[in-house]
């Protein structure tokens, strides 16, 4: 879903709520927020986080998924991001690997999944 901003570029939570309300109602089955056309590369954690919060706290109690975007070029951010998402009652999270490292199988650097995999298990999320 698209993450909204009033005139001066602050976050609308409002027009978050309004959204994820409509969304209930037309019957949307999941959601994914602060996705890739969820402005995450252009929000501050703190931004993304209250994004994802506004929306978890309105599905609360409804049948739509909520999945929280977690990618990020960090591992140990990702691996916060999703903590965060977990605690905050997200049903998923989406996670891509960092942009610009290769996956190459003959890449020394190819093991993008199995170094993040543990972090990630390590945190338990």
């Amino acid at each position: 879903m698209t993450t909204h901003f009033k005139d001066d570029y602050s976050l609308d939570l409002d027009a978050m709520q309004r959204l994820t309300e409509f969304y209930i109602e037309q019957k949307v089955p999941t959601v994914i927020v602060t996705g890739s056309t969820g402005e995450y590369g252009a929000l501050t954690d703190d931004e993304r986080q209250r994004v994802q919060k506004t929306v978890i706290d309105t599905a609360r109690g409804s049948d739509m998924t909520v999945i929280a975007g977690a990618s990020e070029m960090a591992s140990l951010q990702c691996v916060g991001l999703t903590k965060y998402a977990q605690d905050a009652g997200a049903d998923g999270v989406m996670i891509t690997p960092p942009l610009g490292r290769p996956m190459v199988p003959a890449s020394p650097r190819s093991s993008i999944i199995t170094t993040w995999s543990p972090a990630l298990r390590r945190s338990g999320s």
